[in-house]
């Protein structure tokens, strides 16, 4: 697991200056709409949060208008250096989110993971322990996960395979450098994470990753909207799985 750490770190740090110019586009500036509004549905004020695989801070940004207590935790030491000049006051830790033995058990009241990053945990049992560990009783779960049946990944044949090379959206050049990915199912979401409480997955993005121009932000908004409410078989198509849970 040591070499899939290693690759991912070296993958993200390849690319941290440049990360967040990726994802100004319309349907990455929607989603990003949709995860802030279901963020502020549960975080309260003066709340514990902890953010695994924070990447340039994009969650404390988020946030930044209620006064919880963040951390950020992310593999790649560059993603956070970009983090840190863009918010001097954050609280960000270079480590591994398989192994946070540095943090107190039980002190956090939320728990999340945006845009994929759990996704390139490829021994998730571990983090999801440490999840577990680190929550308080009644804690929220709340993890963004690339799906294995995606549209794309299905046309392309892909989805025969839970681990698999990745590249960030809107770039295909990344200093030369894949990163690993482990790709997610509603139903092995449902399975790893059984140890929770109130399990619930959606998707996010199910066409508008595929056909990129959806006009404005507000109609690319308003298709995401739209694609949350399809039956869950067709969840499975999208983008990315959103699990919410507590502890």
């Amino acid at each position: 697991m040591k070499n899939f750490s290693n690759k991912i770190e070296e993958y993200y740090d390849n690319l941290a200056y440049s990360y967040d110019d990726y994802y100004r586009d319309n349907i990455s500036l929607a989603e990003d709409f949709l995860i802030k509004k279901s963020l502020l549905n549960f975080i309260e004020p003066d709340s514990n949060v902890l953010d695994c695989g924070c990447g340039t801070g994009l969650a404390k940004a988020m946030l930044s208008k209620i006064s919880c207590n963040y951390t950020g935790i992310d593999l790649s030491s560059k993603m956070l250096e970009v983090a840190k000049k863009k918010h001097p006051s954050g609280n960000f830790i270079h480590g591994d989110i398989t192994n946070m033995e540095y943090l107190n058990s039980g002190c956090y009241d939320n728990i999340i993971s945006l845009n994929g990053s759990f996704s390139h945990v490829i021994n998730y049992n571990d983090a999801i322990n440490e999840f577990m560990r680190l929550l308080k009783p009644g804690g929220n779960l709340f993890l963004m996960v690339y799906s294995r049946y995606s549209i794309k990944r299905v046309l392309n044949g892909k989805f025969l395979r839970t681990i698999d090379n990745y590249n960030i959206r809107n770039s295909s050049i990344s200093g030369g450098t894949t990163s690993p990915a482990f790709f997610w199912s509603i139903s092995s979401l449902k399975r790893e994470f059984c140890s929770f409480r109130n399990v619930n997955v959606k998707g996010l993005n199910i066409t508008a990753d595929v056909f990129k121009k959806s006009g404005d932000l507000n109609s690319a908004i308003s298709i995401l909207e739209k694609e949350m409410k399809l039956p869950l078989f067709f969840q499975n198509l999208s983008h990315a799985l959103i699990i919410k849970a507590k502890k």
